[in-house]
């Protein structure tokens, strides 16, 4: 049986997070409308009330690990007082993800059925009545053994419960109750970054098992895979598929604000997608497909998929995000050129914002710094404004290369309100050392728009106002003539990015070389 390795690591470190973050999620908790008391597809769940027999009853049923497997405990209760209903004949048919366990009869004195799910090697599903003791195994309470082929790694057990009779009372018409029980299958996967090197992901799936979990270190997509039946009459079964996975605060390339999805190609709803900053050492991103979404999905499919393949990036153009250690901001940071480059001017840009609602700005006081190997590069304090972002600008030492963070302090004069924001000093990216704008005026030359005289004149101004950097070279007596056809190719295929900035620059040293292109360097 797989443990629960992420949920503990959370439930420790948890302990270190401090008393204003806990008193947060706990307000958040609270602050979920009365009228949602119902869940699916939880640990545990207490389903709408129906009404049988003049009174209000419904099922309730709760879900815990122990060392034989995944056990889960369903009673039939009073609504409101939670009393429990007697003499009860269920009729009960279970899944474990999209695999068909057992349909079958079962009549209770007290009420209560207890499963235990638990695993086999041999294929096939078997079920057992197994006493819980009591005088000659007469008085305790049994349980429906379910054993089969990884029944005990956890993943979503579905009960649709029909109630044929409860105390004394048969309906015409029995009410049937669709309860899902989901219990974490938790992996973990090292996972190798060029420029973050090795990182601890975490993957959690609360349907059915994961597959294939694997990392692109060019495009930062996450993926993996998932057995799913695309089958219409099981999909108006599953009222939610959850999977997420944890990124380590480590792992700076990931820590974004947004992130998108898509499930066999097929991108999801925004809304399907939520990051989760409330775990000391890792940000969660939840993937939650709720069952319309899966219908639509099917539309498109058809049923001869037979997996979900899910592959999860970050938005182009997100900024890092970062909560701070109390709860209380969240901190959206950029920072241009992307990698900070070594010596070269960068730009830090960040928004204090409301932790609910990050479209909010924060007018607060605050102090940062930009940090690299315990030096620190940069620092500065003010207010924030709610109005744009706040800049900070730094000229990146040369030499200067790998993880740094950006570091915020005392947010609001308070000590507890502070935040790192992991980045990147990545020494191997280099400056262009010709314009990008310059590309668009060779590329008008190249297809003709403008002329060569007109080309000619526009490097010269480039290169007798250092905007450009050719050496000083000395030109062939009488000189002049046509450029070249070799050196309008050249210049072509460098306006589209065929061929680097020494190239270019080397067919324009050879233009001045030759006298076509003639500049006063002095002064």
């Amino acid at each position: 049986m797989l443990q629960n390795q992420f949920t503990y690591r959370f439930l420790s470190a948890s302990a270190a997070v401090s008393v204003l973050k806990a008193i947060l999620v706990l307000t958040m908790a609270i602050l979920v409308p009365l009228g949602m008391a119902y869940g699916h597809g939880t640990g545990s769940e207490i389903l709408p009330p129906v009404e049988m027999g003049g009174r209000m009853v419904t099922i309730q049923v709760s879900s815990e690990e122990i060392d034989t497997g995944v056990r889960v405990d369903l009673a039939m209760i009073q609504d409101g007082t939670g009393e429990p209903v007697e003499d009860v004949s269920y009729r009960i048919e279970a899944r474990h993800g999209q695999t068909p366990l057992f349909s079958e009869e079962f009549q209770r004195g007290d009420g209560r059925m207890l499963f235990e799910f638990v695993s086999k090697e041999t294929p096939g599903i078997e079920t057992r009545e197994v006493s819980e003791g009591g005088l000659f195994g007469i008085f305790g309470d049994s349980r429906l053994e379910v054993s089969g082929p990884g029944l005990a790694d956890g993943g979503l057990y579905s009960l649709d419960v029909t109630i044929l009779s409860a105390d004394g009372h048969s309906p015409p018409q029995p009410p049937t109750f669709n309860s899902a029980i989901s219990v974490p299958i938790t992996y973990e996967s090292t996972i190798q970054d060029r420029f973050w090197g090795s990182q601890e992901m975490v993957f959690i799936t609360y349907y059915d098992r994961l597959e294939g979990m694997s990392y692109d270190t060019d495009t930062g997509e996450i993926s993996f895979g998932m057995p799913f039946e695309w089958d219409p009459g099981i999909i108006d079964q599953i009222e939610t598929v959850h999977v997420e996975f944890g990124i380590p605060d480590t792992f700076g390339g990931l820590l974004v604000a947004d992130f998108e999805a898509e499930v066999n190609g097929i991108a999801l709803s925004r809304n399907t997608i939520t990051v989760d900053d409330y775990f000391d050492g890792y940000r969660v991103v939840h993937i939650v497909i709720l069952r319309g979404e899966l219908r639509t999905m099917y539309d498109i499919l058809g049923d001869d998929a037979g997996m979900m393949e899910f592959v999860a990036r970050p938005v182009p153009g997100s900024p890092y995000s970062s909560v701070t250690s109390n709860g209380q901001y969240r901190i959206l940071a950029s920072v241009d050129p992307p990698g900070l480059p070594a010596g070269q001017e960068a730009v830090v840009s960040f928004n204090i914002t409301n932790i609910f609602l990050r479209s909010l700005i924060e007018e607060v006081p605050y102090r940062m710094s930009v940090i690299h190997d315990g030096a620190t590069l940069h620092t500065q304090s003010g207010v924030s404004s709610d109005e744009g972002s706040v800049t900070a600008r730094l000229s990146v030492p040369d030499g200067v290369s790998g993880p740094g963070e950006l570091r915020f302090y005392e947010i609001d004069g308070n000590d507890l309100a502070a935040a790192a924001v992991p980045i990147m000093f990545d020494g191997a990216v280099v400056q262009s050392k010709v314009p990008e704008w310059v590309r668009t005026t060779a590329g008008w030359w190249v297809d003709g728009m403008i002329g060569e005289e007109s080309f000619i004149e526009a490097v010269k101004y480039l290169i007798e106002n250092n905007i450009i950097q050719v050496q000083a070279v000395q030109a062939d007596a009488g000189g002049g003539g046509p450029v070249e056809e070799w050196v309008r190719t050249t210049v072509g295929w460098w306006s589209g990015g065929l061929v680097s900035d020494e190239e270019f620059l080397a067919s324009i040293t050879y233009l001045m070389e030759r006298g076509i292109i003639r500049v006063n360097l002095e002064g």
